[in-house]
């Protein structure tokens, strides 16, 4: 699971990196939604690097640097692996359960680490904050809403 906050908000993952549009072919690394959940998927046992996920997804990824936001510590970038300082975002290799948290501005302005509960439910199948996965001949529902949607009057 890969959290990014700036200036202490939760900025999205975005939805479909690695699937190419047209053929629906999903690289080995991929995301499904913005939940920022990372899918590693291989025929053959794989050491993927949170460098490789960034790699998929087009985006500059260093000690000192994640896309356009640069510095390292103070009031720039801070990273974490389950609550614990991470030194070389790039090279970490990526493990069921990791929660990676990039942060950006002031260290005490973002949590370091966030709660795995959604991470969990989705391992197990279970779809997660009341999405579910297709079962048995029941139909599947999901937890976010479609881009565009508008959340005015919501309850």
């Amino acid at each position: 699971m890969l959290h990014i906050y700036v200036a202490g908000l939760l900025v999205p993952v975005p939805a479909d990196i690695g699937i190419d549009p047209a053929s629906h072919q999903e690289a080995s690394l991929h995301t499904h939604d913005r939940t920022g959940i990372i899918h590693m998927e291989a025929a053959h046992p794989y050491r993927f690097t949170l460098g490789d996920f960034f790699a998929v997804w087009g985006v500059k990824l260093g000690p000192a640097q994640v896309g356009g936001l640069t510095g390292l510590g103070g009031d720039h970038l801070h990273f974490y692996l389950n609550g614990r300082p991470l030194s070389n975002p790039a090279a970490h290799v990526l493990r069921n359960g990791d929660s990676v948290v990039i942060g950006y501005g002031a260290d005490d302005t973002f949590p370091h680490s966030p709660s795995t509960f959604l991470l969990k439910e989705v391992e197990k199948g279970e779809g997660g904050l009341g999405c579910s996965s297709a079962k048995r001949g029941k139909s599947s529902h999901g937890c976010l809403l479609p881009k565009g949607t508008s959340t005015s009057g919501a309850q």
